[in-house]
């Protein structure tokens, strides 16, 4: 099992359980963000249609 990580030379240490977030660039791991339990990854798309499901009304602004 991998528990840990060279990026740009720093090693960084993956935690044994939770959830890392990883950005690649050109194939490379270029950073690595450990997810804290209140933290959330989604698209703007989805964030939108579950406000919208818990009542929450989404307005675009006008444009002028």
């Amino acid at each position: 099992m991998i528990n840990h990580l060279i990026i740009n030379g720093v090693k960084f240490t993956l935690p044994e359980s939770g959830r890392v977030l990883l950005q690649m660039t050109g194939g490379d791991i270029a950073d690595a963000e450990i997810l804290r339990d209140d933290q959330h990854v989604q698209s703007l798309q989805a964030f939108l249609e579950i406000a919208e499901f818990a009542g929450y009304k989404v307005i675009p602004p006008e444009n002028d």
